[in-house]
């Protein structure tokens, strides 16, 4: 759990509020949301390639090939059947303030199938 209080996984709901604008689509839309914009929690409907992963808070990086987001949940339920490193993945839910960068807390996430995994990149803040 402290792994997620340092990544700004935090217990909020996971549905943006009514009548909100049309959900960001793309993980470099959630990057560049500024704090303030993403404590506003915004909708998200984006997808990626699961590149880390943590089952215990339900956590994990996921990338398009161009930039990466944490995303993270807390779904009774759990994590899907056949989440793992290289799962390419859809997450429907909000954006929030993490820690370091905008994040995302999923109220819905799909495997869509399995993809390798994108090429390494050095970490830009």
């Amino acid at each position: 759990m402290l792994l997620g209080g340092l990544l700004g996984a935090t217990a909020i709901a996971a549905e943006p509020p009514a009548g909100t604008a049309a959900a960001l689509t793309n993980l470099s839309a959630v990057r560049a949301l500024s704090m303030d914009a993403a404590q506003k929690h915004p909708a998200v409907d984006i997808a990626g390639v699961v590149t880390w992963l943590d089952p215990m808070v339900q956590g994990m990086f996921i990338d398009d090939g161009q930039t990466a987001v944490w995303v993270d949940g807390s779904s009774p339920a759990g994590l899907p059947p056949g989440l793992g490193l290289g799962s390419k993945v859809r997450a429907v839910g909000i954006a929030h303030a993490g820690f370091f960068t905008p994040a995302v807390t999923f109220s819905n996430l799909t495997v869509l199938g399995q993809s390798a995994l994108p090429p390494a990149r050095l970490a830009r803040a």
